[in-house]
């Protein structure tokens, strides 16, 4: 597949289309998704923590089940950013331990899991990636069609915990792969981890 890339140019064509859409549309769901993506612009583009925050918790409030878990997770990296970890933390348990297990909810459980282990709260920590992994083992058996992209966040868990038994559980599952199949991070982290055995 062929990368293409935007110019400046381009990307706030991208993010006025957003704005314009929050002027015209009253649906949830799109008013969730241009708040987020906006979130995003104001984050990555501008840089601006402030109205990054402000989008995302525009998007959250909204509750869309889809776009909301996502821009509460990004809202959590906000505020861990602008050194508010008890907030992040507040918000990435609410994402994470939501009864909703999707893509959202698994990454928070990856945040909050190496959060709580930065922060020394190893125990809580530990907890949350085994929550991830469990989630991430029930998705395995219910979407079979996306099943390598969840080998590969499992592999991101089995990275951050202590069990050796799962590292290698999902090694061996993502070896079963072409290496032209898989992101360029995670056959990097394979090799290494093929060189240390």
């Amino acid at each position: 597949m062929e990368e293409t890339s935007l110019d400046a140019q381009e990307i706030e064509k991208i993010a006025e289309r957003y704005r314009s859409t929050l002027q015209e549309d009253a649906s949830v769901e799109v008013l969730a998704e241009a708040h987020y993506r906006l979130g995003l612009y104001e984050l990555i583009q501008r840089r601006s923590l402030e109205q990054a925050t402000h989008h995302f918790q525009e998007s959250a409030g909204l509750k869309d089940p889809y776009w909301s878990l996502a821009a509460r997770t990004s809202l959590a990296i906000c505020l861990y950013r602008q050194g508010k970890t008890q907030k992040a933390l507040f918000e990435f348990r609410r994402v994470g331990l939501s009864e909703v297990v999707n893509e959202h909810s698994v990454n928070a459980l990856l945040m909050m899991g190496r959060l709580l282990r930065d922060d020394g709260d190893k125990d809580e920590s530990s907890r949350a990636f085994a929550e991830g992994l469990k989630r991430i083992k029930s998705m395995l058996k219910s979407k079979p069609a996306e099943r390598k992209d969840w080998l590969i966040l499992g592999f991101e868990f089995a990275l951050e915990s202590d069990s050796k038994e799962d590292l290698e559980r999902w090694h061996a599952e993502l070896r079963a792969y072409g290496r032209d199949e898989l992101p360029a991070g995670v056959r990097r982290q394979l090799d290494l981890l093929d060189a240390h055995d």
